[in-house]
C-alpha cells in the first residue's frame, strides 16, 4: 500500500524535529510532556483547493507543540524564542521536506501557557505554527507533484 504524501511530509518533518540537539521530539503525544525542553508534533489540519486538473494545491498548518524550562520566569521568554530558534533552523534547513512540498513558512506563535515543574522550576508551552504546500493528484493522495 502507498504512503500518503501527508505522512511523507509529517515523517520528514519529525525527522528533522528530533535531529535538534539538545531537544526530545514526540509525534502526538497524549500527555503533557515530562522531558523538557521538547517539541511534539501532531498531525495537524490541512486545507486543499483545486487547481488545474488534476492537480489540488493543499497547505498544512503544521502544529508543534513547544515546551522549556528556565531558571526564573524572566527567563522563560528567552527560553521560548530560543527553542523557536532552533525548530525554524532545523524547518528551513530544507523547506521542500525532500522533494515533497513547494514551500515551509513560519506562521506564528500561540498564547504561551506558563506552569512550573513539580519541583518549581518555571515552565512555558506554546504551539509553533508553520504552513507547508504541497500538490497532489485529485485521485492519489500518495503522489507528490
Amino acid at each position: 500500500m502507498a504512503t500518503a504524501i501527508r505522512e511523507s511530509i509529517l515523517a520528514n518533518v519529525y525527522a528533522a524535529l528530533k535531529g535538534i540537539g539538545q531537544v526530545r521530539a514526540f509525534r502526538n503525544l497524549t500527555s503533557r510532556p515530562t522531558e523538557i525542553p521538547c517539541l511534539v508534533l501532531f498531525d495537524s489540519p490541512e486545507t486543499a483547493e483545486p487547481a488545474a486538473p488534476p492537480l489540488h494545491q493543499v497547505e498544512m498548518d503544521l502544529d508543534i507543540e513547544a515546551w522549556t524550562a528556565a531558571r526564573t520566569e524572566d527567563e522563560l521568554g528567552p527560553a521560548l524564542n530560543a527553542l523557536l530558534l532552533k525548530t525554524s533552523a532545523a524547518l528551513f534547513a530544507d523547506v521542500t521536506r525532500g522533494g515533497l512540498a513547494i514551500d515551509t513558512r513560519y506562521a506564528g506563535v500561540a498564547q504561551p501557557v506558563l506552569d512550573k515543574t513539580a519541583g518549581g522550576t518555571p515552565l512555558i508551552g506554546a504551539i509553533f505554527t508553520f504552513k507547508i504546500t504541497y500538490w497532489t493528484a485529485d485521485a492519489d493522495l500518495s503522489a507528490a507533484i
